[in-house]
């Protein structure tokens, strides 16, 4: 795929059907789902080399937006008639190529997930922004409707506000709410820690006092045994005195 790259976008409200004809038309594709939509990444070959397509097709609520050279974008404008016609004659049918679903198409993961997470929500963006940009000219392509719009544009960016603070007082409040399960904890560990050390020099001064006790009774054992030797023999060799 050359390194200019162009853009190319269509709408329409038969998206399954779209997405069957043109995964009927290109062999080799690679399809992966990004949040609402999804992605077909059209290969050269079944290695499905993603990191150099020939054509790169995003859709996302009704907008297809297509990425590619500008010899694969040619290729797509002259095939455009076919793939139209076929989305026609099916639109009404069941379609078992291409959807949706993780079961049959599950995402592979690969060390460069996060570069393709973050790729998607790039394209993503490029996409809502590209719709915006249309739906904004032909908006202001109508002098009757200027006002009307300029009104929209405020109340989107109002909501757009809204979520945005509403977002961020609910990080502020998890953040807060963490730091004080920490600070619970570091608490809890410092108990445990002082509790701990408290049993230990308890059992320690138990043990003192234990071998000490034993110490006295010992010394008491060896103090009073030679005593009593010395009375029992004593007593012993005592005689009975002779009549008189």
């Amino acid at each position: 795929m050359g390194k200019e790259s162009r853009i190319t976008i269509f709408y329409t409200s038969l998206i399954m059907a779209w997405k069957s004809s043109i995964c009927e038309e290109y062999k080799h594709i690679f399809k992966e789902g990004i949040g609402r939509g999804g992605r077909l990444t059209v290969c050269k070959d079944e290695m499905l080399d993603t990191d150099n397509p020939i054509l790169t097709i995003t859709y996302y609520k009704g907008t297809f937006l297509l990425q590619g050279n500008e010899a694969s974008l040619n290729s797509f404008e002259e095939t455009f008639p076919l793939l139209k016609a076929r989305v026609e004659e099916e639109r009404d049918e069941p379609h078992a190529h291409c959807t949706d679903s993780e079961e049959e198409d599950p995402v592979k993961l690969s060390p460069s997930a996060s570069d393709r997470r973050l790729r998607d929500s790039l394209a993503l963006l490029e996409l809502d922004f590209t719709e915006f940009r249309e739906h904004a000219q032909l908006k202001l392509s109508d002098k009757h409707n200027t006002n009307m719009f300029i009104q929209e544009l405020k109340d989107e960016l109002r909501q757009v506000k809204k979520d945005t603070n509403s977002s961020i007082s609910e990080l502020t409040r998890a953040l807060r709410e963490l730091k004080e399960e920490n600070q619970t904890l570091r608490t809890q560990i410092c108990k445990l820690e002082e509790d701990s050390e408290r049993k230990e020099e308890n059992f320690s001064r138990q043990l003192q006092e234990m071998r000490e006790q034993l110490n006295t009774e010992k010394h008491k054992r060896q103090h009073n045994s030679p005593q009593h030797s010395y009375t029992t023999d004593y007593t012993n060799t005592q005689t009975p005195c002779p009549p008189s």
